[in-house]
């Protein structure tokens, strides 16, 4: 399997190394199990009425364009739209709108509307579309026909300025918003965007452009509606087998790894089920999305190239969407999918799935747990409601290697931590709003099974108002980060400058204490970056070097996490001495 992995967060340097952001593309999860890709959105615009269109240089509508009788058209800007049923006719002035079976004939040129959204000069082709409705968009360079045979005489598939060219294009929905672009597809410098399920009933745009700013080239655009009916497997019961087919009408995600089918069905909060995936010639690929859409399991390879995800337990009541899929992008091929409910299993422990402040509570993490890869294995989650500026501690203690990840309301990661002490996990963070959190205890081996203990314990306020500002060589003295200090993002936000007279050839060593997170900045006299550390030991940090000047030298005393505010005990002193 070759898993996904969520973003990481703040809270060590280890962490931060595992976890890097992903889903750049959103996932909007559609009535019926529907998947839909969703781009960049951009913003509003003048001249074409397209969203982000503000360098418009031409006046344009997308109303249809008068059509010319004869055989070709003057000027510059062409286009051509076909007849009812697919046929092409001859080129005409710029046209605004295409249908279902339509093969436009057209050319980017300089009187066109020229937007940064788009990558320059564009074509805006409009057409009804309803909930639903599977489309498909190619854009190539030059004039072809519907069987793809070059019209004489054929124009070259140059752009004006020379170079070879390269169609863009975008699918804009009735609301503006982007839901799918396409640079080259596998022929090339083609564009094409397959397999993509309307959201809604109205009117879609399909804006054709160059990858080029400035590329002006002729282009043949087809659009095609694609026929699912009694091929497509959309849903599936408990306790059942299906068979569907992966064909190139179906949805299309990169992200989902190509073609996939996406299979709904109901569940039970507690219920335990096992899904399987099998294909006599193709490489299967498993994901099961909770009804938010969120990913909660995924598999590749089980069973030689199928695919199984076992005894994931269900945490809501609702509507789960198996993703059907293939691990290699452009593959299609015929499949079996079956879901059945299973049960706890004879080892099972007892489930925690929430905890309240000043409780420490045991549990067990095992096979009957939810897994996902991108949550290192099977795990936990355990919810417990925080106001936003609240500092907390959360500690996952075990005789195994546990991992902890902090989710926030909005189910962004807060923070993570590995190994606090020894194998044991400690997250402190202050919350950034009111609302359910969601600890995820798990481990950092993927298969690993073990009894746990997880306590959670709120701070009490903290008297930030005490500013540290210089210290001399022999102290231990008290700060506090607080609001009220000074922030740059250069010194991971709020922080405390502290300063000191040093001399050239002192060995010095400065230690930051804290039962959050903290970071040691020393800058020279002249303001220059001389040493800077995270975590020396646990959370806490130490620089220890030698000083090339004589002058003043400056501590910043600050945190890891950017908004992190705390007390925290800072000394000084030669080499080789620490913090009493």
């Amino acid at each position: 399997m070759k898993p996904s992995k969520w973003p990481g967060s703040d809270q060590s340097d280890e962490t931060s190394n595992r976890f890097t952001t992903k889903r750049l593309t959103a996932i909007l999860l559609l009535a019926g199990g529907t998947l839909l890709v969703a781009g960049l959105v951009a913003g509003p615009v003048a001249g074409t009425g397209l969203p982000g269109d503000t360098g418009a240089t031409q006046q344009a509508t997308l109303t249809p364009a008068p059509v010319q009788t004869s055989g070709s058209a003057s000027g510059g800007g062409s286009a051509s739209a076909s007849d009812a049923g697919g046929a092409v006719s001859d080129p005409v002035q710029d046209a605004r709108e295409v249908a279902y079976g339509d093969t436009i004939r057209s050319s980017i040129d300089d009187d066109d509307p020229q937007s940064e959204s788009y990558r320059g000069y564009h074509e805006p082709l409009t057409f009804e579309g309803s909930a639903g409705d599977v489309v498909g968009v190619e854009m190539r360079a030059g004039y072809r026909g519907t069987g793809g045979e070059p019209y004489p005489p054929r124009p070259p598939r140059r752009s004006d300025e020379g170079r070879p060219a390269d169609p863009y294009l975008f699918v804009v929905g009735p609301d503006g918003d982007i839901i799918a672009e396409n640079d080259d597809t596998e022929n090339g410098l083609n564009a094409a965007v397959r397999g993509i399920v309307l959201p809604e009933d109205g009117e879609y745009t399909v804006v054709a452009a160059g990858f080029r700013s400035e590329a002006t080239f002729d282009y043949t655009l087809r659009l095609q509606t694609l026929d699912t009916e009694g091929a497509d497997l959309r849903s599936i019961d408990l306790n059942s087998t299906e068979t569907g087919e992966l064909d190139k009408t179906d949805p299309y995600d990169e992200d989902r790894r190509g073609f996939y089918e996406p299979v709904t069905f109901d569940g039970d909060a507690g219920q335990t089920v096992r899904i399987e995936m099998g294909s006599q010639p193709g490489d299967t690929y498993l994901q099961l999305l909770d009804p938010s859409g969120t990913v909660v399991a995924e598999n590749d390879d089980s069973d030689g190239l199928n695919s199984t995800i076992e005894r994931v337990t269900l945490t809501e009541d609702g509507e789960y969407t198996i993703v059907a899929t293939s691990f290699s992008r452009e593959d299609t091929f015929p499949y079996e999918l079956s879901v059945e409910t299973v049960g706890a299993g004879t080892d099972a422990g007892p489930d925690l799935r929430s905890i309240a402040p000043g409780q420490t509570r045991e549990s067990r993490i095992e096979e009957n747990d939810p897994r996902a890869p991108f949550l290192r294995g099977h795990f936990e989650p355990v919810t417990f409601d925080g106001q936003a500026g609240e500092d907390v501690t959360i500690e996952m203690e075990s005789d195994d290697d546990s991992y902890l990840i902090l989710y926030g309301p909005n189910g962004d990661v807060v923070a993570e931590n590995d190994d606090h002490r020894g194998l044991d996990s400690r997250i402190q963070t202050p919350l950034p709003e009111d609302g359910e959190y969601t600890i995820i205890a798990t481990s950092y081996d993927r298969e690993a099974t073990f009894d746990y203990s997880l306590s959670l314990s709120v701070e009490e306020d903290v008297d930030l108002s005490a500013d540290l500002r210089n210290i001399e060589y022999g102290e231990t003295r008290e700060g506090a980060i607080s609001e009220d200090d000074p922030e740059s993002r250069a010194y991971r936000g709020f922080y405390e400058p502290v300063t000191f007279d040093g001399e050239a050839g002192d060995d010095i060593t400065i230690e930051m204490e804290s039962e959050d997170d903290t970071y040691l900045i020393l800058l020279a006299p002249n303001g220059t970056v001389v040493a800077e550390n995270d975590d020396y030991q646990g959370l806490d940090s130490r620089i220890q070097t030698t000083l090339s000047t004589d002058g003043e030298y400056t501590i910043v005393a600050t945190s890891f996490s950017r908004e992190a505010t705390f007390a925290y005990e800072l000394s000084l002193g030669p080499s080789g001495g620490s913090m009493a």
